[in-house]
């Protein structure tokens, strides 16, 4: 094979062809483009004896110029009929899963040190120990006006007023703990903290590429960092929300479900305009939200498992492909924060509503929708169909409820009020009609077809995918599907009209916003009849009919104080499925088998896949469990980087085996099963107890030669000021900065 084959399958080719390389056993097990090339002891299954016996046309001949010979053939026959061994078969290699951050987090005994003295707290003994045992002393103390600007700026990123320099300096080091706390209740310390968690997420405003789309409600996500870092919300909580605040209990505040806007990172990412390959760029936003999801939470690059099994890491291509499926089925969302705002009045305007509700007479025939050899995708006359999930205030009116609602029979968005914002998804399907027909109603709402979950629907190529709702009674709204057959899609209807600006997912919210939606059917031929309208019914566009006008007036006071929707770009759980593995990442290439949704088996926490949904609410709880071997552990390394200038870990983005070991590996895990267990995840107990150690305020300086990298922390490293600390005037009370929203 190193003969014959080795020039086009192996590390020496410059690019392996078919995926294939033959000069690794765990390559050639795992296959190339068309799967496993060698089947041990069984040459007749084995790809490999297809392909240079030339027995199978569906298989390519192999070597494709002149054929094995027969001895050679023979030869190979008898390896793989042997077991396919390699000759670096038997050489010892270090278990991947042995690797040091993949062991559970240890609590590690406290060591003893001569200089007692010394100490300010446990994590003091740790350094000094390493310190001793190279025969190294740490420096002198700072200044006390030094250590108050290196805190001011470490924790809300400006420096001290004069004021608090000199209380300071009148109170000795027994004043910093109190400016500690006065530094962790400021305002500025969430802005400051936020800055470096969004650099993890690559927040911004903007999606990049040619156009460089605007994100809808980007600085709600920003916001809702901010106050959840000034709240010291738990960090294990504030990872759930993240993974899958949509799917956890509303956290209420102000108005605002707080969990719901921590998912707006996920499509914080570049957005192509008008991609020609939907299933790869599709491939492509989903690697990078995996990408990101990786690095932030677990320091793991993940990434490099999408073609192949990841080359030095425990991560194998089938696993990434198991949380591939959990992003698929977490598409883009339409979405508002200040739902629980929008409850606690559609409360009341439903009890308003039943108060009234008694009086109603008898219910109606529901006219019937024929739809002959078309197929029906969903009919909301009787219920919600199945696999269609509808948020927000729209109610199902039926033949029971239509005198009641003055309404057709359907889904109307303004039964309680216009103003009560709504969206309504269908299932997935594959396009294999030429039309989309939908049965709507009413005004300044949007229909489209989404596929491949690509939602930036502009010209040239997708433009004909979104059309308005726009008449007083139910008419036929179409789309032209046909030019995307084979491809994944689905149907989305909702309040707002489409913003002509080049924003992502933009709505212009009006005081018309709403609609009613019979049914959604897909058709190759004419549009279908759409049923006869009930003439028994008024079909009133306004509030419902209440009983007395003291009631009507309530209710319109009540109508008058709801507020805008609050929208942002989240995300939504929908019926997932498992996926295939990409051959070499390519999604017009998928494999036969389908890999359950999962996360890495590395994190060392027990989880069966999820059997409803995308499997989200899952792997919140495996990134946060304290049983992780890695978040904790990723965490407070990140917080010793942005106080120390180098994490215990240097490369604070990967803990996999090709980055740095730890400087101090029990000091790492002594932090992390304190956060844990001694802090519960509290964000600010773990600042405070690092700013308050010894070391971090000793005097800086030039390191000693027997520690030049000042890997030891003898001396405190140099930091370079902040550009945002610029331009301060030490005369003023304090540096101001802009508004948050």
């Amino acid at each position: 094979m190193a003969e014959r084959c080795y020039s086009c399958h192996s590390d020496q080719a410059k690019k392996s062809k078919g995926g294939l390389k033959l000069d690794t056993k765990a390559v050639v097990f795992s296959g190339g483009d068309s799967g496993p090339a060698v089947v041990a002891g069984k040459p007749s299954e084995s790809l490999l004896m297809k392909a240079v016996t030339r027995a199978v046309k569906a298989v390519s001949a192999m070597p494709p110029d002149k054929p094995l010979t027969g001895g050679q053939i023979k030869d190979i026959e008898k390896w793989i009929a042997d077991g396919a061994a390699f000759p670096d078969a038997n050489k010892p290699r270090a278990d991947p899963l042995t690797h040091w951050a993949f062991q559970p987090v240890k609590n590690p005994t406290v060591p003893d040190v001569a200089a007692k003295d010394w100490l300010r707290s446990d994590v003091d003994r740790f350094l000094l120990a390493k310190m001793d045992a190279m025969k190294l002393a740490p420096a002198a103390d700072a200044d006390l006006s030094a250590v108050a600007r290196r805190l001011a700026f470490a924790l809300t990123g400006l420096p001290p007023t004069p004021d608090e320099l000199a209380t300071i300096q009148a109170g000795g080091a027994g004043a910093l703990p109190k400016y500690v706390d006065r530094l962790l209740a400021s305002p500025h310390f969430g802005e400051r903290w936020a800055r470096h968690w969004m650099d993890l997420t690559r927040y911004a405003d903007s999606g990049g590429h040619e156009y460089d789309y605007e994100f809808e409600g980007a600085w709600r996500y920003r916001d809702y960092v901010v106050r959840a870092l000034n709240a010291d919300l738990p960090f294990d909580h504030f990872v759930k929300e993240h993974v899958a605040g949509d799917l956890l209990p509303p956290r209420v505040k102000d108005g605002r479900n707080e969990a719901v806007l921590g998912t707006g990172w996920w499509q914080l990412q570049e957005q192509a305009a008008a991609p020609v390959d939907l299933p790869n760029d599709e491939a492509e936003r989903l690697d990078n939200q995996l990408d990101v999801l990786g690095k932030t939470f677990n320091a793991l690059t993940v990434g490099c498992a999408r073609c192949h099994d990841h080359k030095f890491d425990p991560l194998r291509t089938k696993e990434y492909y198991g949380l591939f499926g959990i992003a698929a089925a977490s598409p883009a969302h339409r979405t508002w924060a200040n739902g629980p705002a929008f409850d606690v009045t559609a409360d009341k305007l439903r009890k308003l509503r039943g108060r009234s509700d008694a009086a109603v007479p008898e219910a109606i025939a529901v006219p019937k929708l024929e739809v002959g050899k078309n197929m029906l995708l969903g009919d909301f006359s009787a219920g919600t169909p199945d696999g269609w999930a509808v948020t927000g205030y729209a109610e199902v009116v039926t033949g029971e409820t239509a005198r009641r609602r003055r309404r057709q029979p359907g889904l109307w968005s303004d039964t309680l009020s216009r103003k009560l914002p709504s969206y309504v998804r269908s299932q997935q399907f594959t396009i294999d009609h030429d039309h989309v027909d939908v049965l709507a109603a009413r005004e300044d709402a949007m229909v489209q077809v989404v596929v491949g979950n690509y939602q930036i629907i502009r010209g040239p190529i997708y433009d004909g995918l979104k059309k308005p709702i726009n008449s007083a009674e139910y008419q036929w709204v179409r789309i032209n599907i046909g030019r995307w057959k084979g491809r994944r899609a689905h149907v989305e209807i909702f309040t707002g009209k489409s913003d002509p600006e080049h924003r992502i997912l933009h709505m212009v919210d009006t005081d018309k916003s709403r609609f009613g939606l019979r049914a959604v059917v897909l058709t190759d031929g004419k549009i279908p009849t759409a049923p006869a309208k009930s003439e028994e019914l008024s079909d009133e566009t306004g509030p419902p009919k209440l009983a007395g006008p003291e009631l009507a007036k309530e209710y319109s006071a009540l109508e008058a104080s709801i507020p805008k929707p609050e929208r942002f770009l989240g995300i939504q759980d929908v019926n997932g499925s498992d996926v295939p593995v990409y051959a070499r990442g390519d999604a017009n290439k998928p494999r036969d088998d389908r890999e359950p949704r999962r996360y890495f088996n590395l994190a060392r926490v027990d989880h069966a896949p999820p059997t409803s949904g995308s499997g989200r609410r899952e792997l919140a709880d495996v990134l946060a469990s304290a049983d992780n071997p890695l978040t904790a552990r990723v965490f407070v390394n990140r917080v010793w980087h942005h106080l120390f200038a180098r994490g215990l870990v240097p490369t604070v983005d990967n803990f996999g085996t090709l980055g740095e070991p730890p400087s101090h590996p029990e000091l790492l895990d002594f932090l992390a099963h304190r956060f844990v267990h001694r802090h519960g995840w509290s964000v600010k107990k773990l600042l405070r107890e690092l700013v308050l150690t010894r070391a971090y305020q000793v005097q800086g300086g030039p390191a000693p030669d027997a520690d030049a990298a000042n890997k030891l922390l003898t001396r405190f490293p140099l930091r370079r000021l902040d550009g945002e600390a610029e331009g301060f005037d030490p005369g003023r009370e304090r540096h101001a900065r802009p508004h948050l929203r």
